[in-house]
């Protein structure tokens, strides 16, 4: 044993804020487990608590410990940093770690004593001997902490270069655990050489894969798996390396493995049959592919490397074999309309996925994405609980937020439907029903909670019209308007004066000469200049322009008449957000606005600059 410095470990994953897709699997992540595992075997006393499956840290879970560790996702750090201050309350160290607070460790250490960035199993190991011996915190790669009243974050720590080294999980460490009533994880790898720019599994593991060796994978599925309800290989690519994964599927088969089991691939594994009927001799229940969407214009800017007919092709290839297929679709990238979401829920339901999930574009600390939309101003709430994929957190390009909020539940509310049920039922597939029932449940628990939300977005998009234009009730009664050119060009003009003409708004073209402007007292009711950002140059450039033209223009306008300005954003933003926010002095009905928006974009588009434009 120790000494009596640091007896106890306590580790803990903290509980999701609301119900997903996957409450009824409850699959615990690896980190705490593994942790707990190496810190049982160095002589500590570890316990572990996922709260999913253990129920609610309590106040004696807590007391029992010398010092508490917490993991956790962007989703759960609510939670975890409520724990962190409930054991602090108890006078208990707290160290934290996962990939949220390894982007953002000052966050985390204003609730704990120690954040352990990227892969702990060195780093904290290496933290609790030097507390023991009470060394410097300094030489400790890897870790953030307070010294003197401020925050240190020593150098990052190289990734684990040998997996073999880590050892078999020990899933008795969970409090309450019953491997007959419960999903056992196994990974055989980590990291990824893809670039999608939605991801953290790069920067958080690293571009090349490491794999454990099938020797240590088998004794651990044969340790952890047999009695398991239900066996799930967690790498991210189970089918990185086709040559090593059909080697330990053959082992498996040997083995006369029967516990079912599932894991993630790519698309593009279906092509390989023998791998296929491997995963049908081993007792494979299914796959969970990431396709994402059904554009291929939205596909190659997530840098996925697939299109839609290899996914086609994929999903067919892995029926024809008896494996059943969970598809991870992603709403919201900036090519994202609307239309191309209901492309993605055709294109799930023509092929027959069984199971689905259409998740928000979800910018999560540590991705390529957060880095791009946090640079843009365009992520609407640091509320972590909501960073869960249900819910908009920023801002997209070709649709409010607001649409893309009805947009994603209408994706689900389509593939979860009550036809789909029954033609399952019909079928006798009984397991799919009831998966497509419990969906449709789901969705009716989350519904007032996603109401919420979407009038939280309606609000807030509301404000920020108001905030460049003023209160919207203002201009509700404005039916005639005078469009001066601005730094629009020709095009664009007859775009805007097209697209108000369909709003019912009766439009006047003109200049800001005087000759033009003096006489419109009795025939507008408003002035618009619109001033389009092609790029940031240009803003910064065009800016001190505009403002004088504002100001000559409000010298010659008759008294009453006041010029608004219009700015249409193309370098941050896109024409039809533009439109939509000037469309809400006019009308409150933003069906009606994308409506005009779509016809009058059908009609002058071969007028306006494509490459100008993000559609």
């Amino acid at each position: 044993m120790k000494s009596n410095v640091i007896h106890r470990f306590l580790l803990i994953e903290p509980r999701s804020p609301a119900e997903h897709v996957f409450s009824r699997a409850r699959i615990p992540r690896l980190g705490t487990i593994l942790m707990g595992t190496m810190l049982r075997n160095q002589g500590y006393e570890a316990r572990v608590i996922i709260e999913e499956t253990s129920g609610p840290v309590t106040n004696a879970d807590l007391g029992w410990a010398d010092l508490v560790g917490i993991s956790s996702i962007t989703s759960t750090i609510p939670r975890a940093f409520a724990l962190g201050d409930q054991a602090k309350d108890l006078g208990k160290k707290v160290v934290f770690g996962g990939p949220h607070v390894t982007f953002l460790p000052d966050e985390a250490l204003a609730h704990g004593d120690f954040v352990v960035r990227g892969e702990g199993e060195e780093t904290l190991p290496e933290l609790l001997d030097t507390l023991q011996s009470q060394k410097a915190l300094k030489d400790i790669s890897g870790l953030s902490y307070w010294e003197e009243g401020k925050t240190n974050h020593n150098p990052d720590r190289p990734l684990l270069e040998n997996l073999n080294t880590l050892p078999i999980p020990d899933f008795s460490l969970i409090k309450g655990w019953d491997p007959h009533q419960s999903v056992v994880p196994v990974a055989t790898s980590r990291g990824c050489p893809f670039a999608c720019k939605f991801c953290s599994v790069v920067t958080m593991f690293g571009r090349g894969y490491r794999f454990r060796s099938n020797d240590l994978i088998m004794e651990e599925v044969r340790a952890n798996a047999g009695e398991a309800d239900h066996l799930f290989f967690c790498d991210d690519n189970f089918a990185a390396n086709p040559t090593r994964a059909k080697d330990l599927l053959r082992r498996m088969k040997e083995d006369n493995f029967r516990t079912s089991w599932s894991t993630q691939v790519r698309a593009e594994s279906a092509f390989d049959t023998e791998f296929l009927e491997l995963l049908r001799e081993t007792n494979c229940w299914g796959v969970y592919i990431g396709f994402e969407s059904a554009s291929d214009q939205i596909l190659k800017a997530y840098r996925k490397k697939q299109d839609q007919a290899a996914m086609a092709r994929a999903i067919s290839a892995f029926h024809r074999h008896g494996i059943h297929i969970h598809g991870m679709f992603m709403v919201g990238a900036d090519e994202d309309t609307p239309e191309t979401i209901r492309e993605t829920i055709r294109f799930s339901i023509k092929n027959r996925v069984d199971s689905a999930q259409f998740m928000m574009l979800t910018p999560l600390p540590g991705t390529e994405t957060f880095a791009a939309l946090e640079r843009e101003n365009r992520i609407l709430t640091r509320n972590w609980e909501l960073y869960d994929g249900s819910h908009v957190v920023h801002r997209p390009r070709l649709m409010t937020e607001e649409e893309l909020q009805k947009a994603a539940y209408q994706a689900l509310l389509s593939f979860y439907s009550y036809k789909a049920i029954l033609k399952r039922l019909i079928k006798l597939d009984i397991y799919y029903s009831y998966l497509r029932f419990y969906g449709r449940r789901l969705l009716k628990r989350a519904k007032d909670r996603m109401e919420n939300h979407r009038r939280w977005l309606s609000d807030n998009f509301l404000d920020q019209v108001q905030k460049q234009f003023g209160p919207v009730w203002k201009f509700r009664g404005v039916r005639r308007v005078a469009l001066i050119p601005g730094n629009a060009t020709e095009a664009y003009q007859k775009f805007i004066a097209g697209f108000l003409t369909r709003l019912g708004v009766e439009v006047i073209q003109g200049s800001d000469r005087s000759e033009f402007l003096q006489p419109l007292k009795e025939k507008v009711d408003l002035v618009v200049v619109p001033f389009l950002n092609y790029l940031q140059e240009e803003k910064k450039r065009f800016s001190p322009a505009w403002e004088q033209l504002i100001t000559s223009i409000k010298e010659k306008l008759p008294d009453g008449l006041i010029p608004i300005k219009l700015p249409i954003d193309l370098n941050k933003d896109s024409l039809y957000r533009s439109c939509v926010n000037f469309g809400l002095l006019f009308s409150d009905n933003t069906n009606k606005i994308r409506r005009a928006y779509r016809k009058t974009w059908r009609k002058f588009s071969p007028q306006l600059k494509p490459e100008l434009i993000r559609l």
